[in-house]
């Protein structure tokens, strides 16, 4: 896997293709950076001048404020931040998990070269929060998630909400570009994880309070993209979850 990753991480960068116009804005802020990034290579921009930039992607996809965009600033590099952009399902946050596999490769390779060659690279795509915020409003279960924020309600309606997010349906481009991922996997396995914002963060660790899917990925494409969908689903529903929702309030 670790060879196959190899051979095709590089045109993964060019497997999403944006055809709606909610992703305008977005394509054209991550299209301008590319440009300011290939400008300070070239040496034509100084790094200085490029810096609240660099920053704007970091709060469009890393962490909006706290230690975590402290760190990023500090170690994620101009190409880890547009990789993101490349590789990103819809817009928003990548989440805790995410964003703490990014980190640690960053911090290391900063540590010593030796680990640029010791590292797999990493193929991975990313569902914006955006995805998610989107798909309770549509499936009716915003106003459930609204009424656990109060610790004395945490856990009312969550099986209703459960229910709805399991039997939910996704808005066309995400469809969209759940398949070209699939496309561009194949029939390899994968799994499919959860990143929460509040994930693998400081102060907050929620380990195990959500699901992980392996999707086996065989079979035509219809049945490989149900079984996708039905993957991200089940990681939303667990955010729904007794466990989670206890620690959360807690």
């Amino acid at each position: 896997s670790a060879t196959v990753a190899r051979v095709l991480s590089q045109a993964a960068d060019e497997v999403l293709e944006r055809g709606d116009a909610r992703a305008g804005v977005w394509q054209r802020t991550f299209s301008e950076a590319e440009e300011l990034f290939a400008a300070c290579r070239r040496g034509q921009v100084a790094d200085s001048e490029a810096g609240p930039a660099f920053d704007h992607l970091l709060r469009m996809t890393v962490a909006r404020e706290g230690p975590m965009l402290e760190l990023a600033r500090r170690f994620l590099t101009w190409e880890d931040v547009l990789g993101v952009g490349r590789r990103l399902i819809g817009t928003g946050l990548i989440g805790g998990k995410s964003v703490g596999m990014l980190l640690a490769r960053a911090i290391l390779r900063r540590a010593s070269p030796r680990w640029q060659q010791l590292l797999e690279p990493h193929d991975s795509f990313y569902v914006g929060s955006d995805v998610f915020y989107t798909f309770l409003v549509e499936n009716e279960v915003w106003w459930v998630r609204q009424r656990q924020r109060d610790p004395s309600t945490v856990l009312a309606d969550a099986e209703l909400a459960r229910g709805r997010i399991l039997a939910g349906e996704f808005p066309d481009h995400i469809h969209r570009e759940l398949g070209q991922v699939l496309d561009y996997l194949g029939q390899s396995p994968f799994i499919v994880r959860s990143s929460s914002l509040l994930e693998d963060n400081f102060r907050n660790a929620f380990s195990g309070k959500y699901e992980s899917a392996f999707c086996a990925n065989q079979g035509d494409r219809a049945s490989r993209l149900a079984a996708l969908l039905d993957a991200v689903r089940r990681i939303y529903a667990s955010t729904m979850g007794p466990a989670a929702l206890r620690y959360r309030a807690q």
